[in-house]
């Protein structure tokens, strides 16, 4: 992968792990990005780990937003193509950086190209939006491909990223199910194929420094940015910690060829007091 990415991201010799925060409506949005998230991810947390948020509450995420915050979509399981453009109907080029596409309930690589391609193509009314191929770490008991399976098929459809993460939220995190080297090793796999390397699943501070030293381009959390969990609601003040933790955690970071992203710089904060505009454009 070369140039530049959506969301003003660069390759770049000096390795820097952004921040993913998922929110569910647009006060949670703004919490996230006044505490420091480097991206919005817009997903429903109440129904799995892609849940896809309804066209309407999209839109009022992407309003809440100044102009070039980089913001995340998740798509769900395997959607029709025309369920993924239901979703993204009420919004316009250029306002989500990527989208993220899981793949539960398939098997084979065949299946999952399909379900990429297909994506891909729906997609294209939000040029230049790209695809991150979601893997689990517990992909057995979700019924979905191997992670071997879905970077092998990412590569070949021309996703951005990859993102490795847990399908059942029922308190197991990614390092309770998949050791340290195992996910090095993944990274290292995705990360010299040319993807971006996202690493969630219910990941807090004490796991930041494992994750990034595995070779994460891309820290996600949702439980950690709550009061209250997972189902919780997200705060600045959560986040902020997250955000103070990522940028003083020091570790020997591995130099890899692929997509190591610098984090975008942050858009000007909007007053507290002015309400965000409807249908700003991005």
């Amino acid at each position: 992968m070369s140039g530049k990415l959506p969301g003003g991201w660069a390759p770049t010799r000096e390795r820097e792990v952004a921040l993913l925060v998922s929110v569910r409506d647009a006060e949670e949005a703004c919490a996230a990005l006044a505490g420091g998230a480097d991206i919005v991810d817009a997903k429903d947390p109440g129904t799995g780990a892609l849940g896809a948020l309804p066209a309407a509450t999209l839109r009022a995420i992407r309003d809440a937003l100044p102009a070039g915050t980089s913001c995340s979509v998740a798509l769900g399981d395997a959607p029709s193509a025309a369920a993924i453009m239901e979703q993204l109907a009420a919004l316009r080029p250029g306002e989500v950086a990527f989208a993220k596409l899981g793949f539960a309930g398939l098997r084979t690589e065949s299946e999952v190209r399909s379900a990429l391609a297909r994506a891909g193509e729906a997609i294209r009314i939000l040029a230049p939006c790209q695809l991150v191929a979601v893997a689990y770490a517990d992909w057995e008991s979700a019924g979905a491909p191997s992670p071997a399976t879905v970077v092998s098929a990412a590569v070949a459809e021309g996703a951005a990223g990859i993102l490795l993460d847990t399908a059942l939220k029922g308190g197991k995190r990614l390092t309770d199910l998949v050791p340290a080297g195992a996910v090095a090793a993944f990274a290292a796999a995705a990360s010299s194929a040319g993807l971006m390397v996202a690493l969630a699943g219910s990941l807090g501070e004490a796991e930041f420094p494992a994750a990034m030293r595995a070779g994460a381009d891309v820290i996600g959390v949702r439980g950690a940015a709550c009061e209250g969990g997972r189902n919780g609601r997200v705060t600045e003040a959560k986040v902020a910690a997250l955000r103070a933790t990522l940028d003083s955690t020091a570790v020997t970071l591995p130099a890899r060829p692929g997509a190591n992203l610098r984090r975008p710089p942050r858009p000007p904060e909007r007053p507290r007091d002015t309400p965000p505009r409807q249908g700003a454009p991005v």
